[in-house]
């Protein structure tokens, strides 16, 4: 799955655009900061989703699987 869809799947579609202007790709989620986040132009509140969801994502897996959890629990 690429980062566009897993944006989607959070409900973040809205960041896509800035994370594809900025090369920001499955291998770079991983080390994106809070400080980066928000130089993307993401909100507090989704900032913290993002940040939740990607390491939730490195718990069931040593990197981020980028897969939904929806998907994952079935």
């Amino acid at each position: 799955m690429d980062i566009g869809d897993w944006l989607r799947s959070l409900g973040l579609e809205r960041y896509e655009r800035a994370f594809i202007d900025n090369a920001v790709d499955t291998d770079v989620l991983p080390e994106l900061t809070e400080s980066d986040l928000e130089k993307l132009g993401l909100a507090l509140g989704d900032r913290k989703r993002l940040r939740t969801e990607s390491r939730s994502s490195r718990r069931r897996d040593s990197r981020p699987s980028l897969v939904p959890s929806a998907v994952t629990s079935r």
